[in-house]
């Protein structure tokens, strides 16, 4: 049976929970890591009930990227954007 998009971004937030906490424990003092980023991007699309919802929150952190950028050269929204990114082939993928 086919999981769902809040199922899939559950899961995914999991494997990106346990990706960071590898990270801390191999990076002591370290603060910057895109992990956290995608973390907070699966909160969100926990919501989504569809593909064009999935497709809202990509377009919504590209111009967050780009905002971000032009005013302080620098942003997580990217690491936000690929996660969803992921999600949704993730969710299309298994309907194949």
């Amino acid at each position: 049976m086919s999981k769902t998009i809040k199922e899939i971004s559950e899961i995914k937030k999991s494997e990106y929970e346990s990706e960071y906490k590898e990270w801390c424990e191999n990076n002591p003092g370290k603060i910057m890591n895109g992990l956290t980023s995608k973390i907070l991007a699966t909160q969100d699309s926990e919501y989504c009930n569809n593909i064009e919802e999935l497709d809202f929150l990509i377009r919504l952190y590209e111009g967050k990227h780009k905002f971000a950028m032009e005013k302080y050269n620098v942003s997580g929204w990217n690491f936000a954007k690929n996660a969803i990114i992921d999600i949704k082939e993730t969710y299309l993928n298994q309907k194949l």
